[in-house]
């Protein structure tokens, strides 16, 4: 996403190490565990998964 710049006025969150990256793209990068912006959904590691599999099913479920 960073390459293809498309993160403008965007927030999300990813690994720390490109938080820099995210920023020189225009996009605002929180330490959280999952950032919903619109239809982008992301989380910061492994570690995430069960906190962003959660967040999308309740997202998919109300799209319904």
């Amino acid at each position: 996403m960073i390459e293809a710049d498309v993160l403008a006025g965007r927030t999300l969150t990813s690994w720390p190490s490109l938080r820099t990256d995210i920023r020189n793209a225009g996009g605002t990068w929180v330490d959280e565990e999952v950032v919903v912006d619109g239809n982008l959904v992301t989380s910061r590691n492994p570690d995430d998964l069960p906190a962003f599999s959660a967040r999308l099913v309740e997202l998919v479920a109300a799209a319904r």
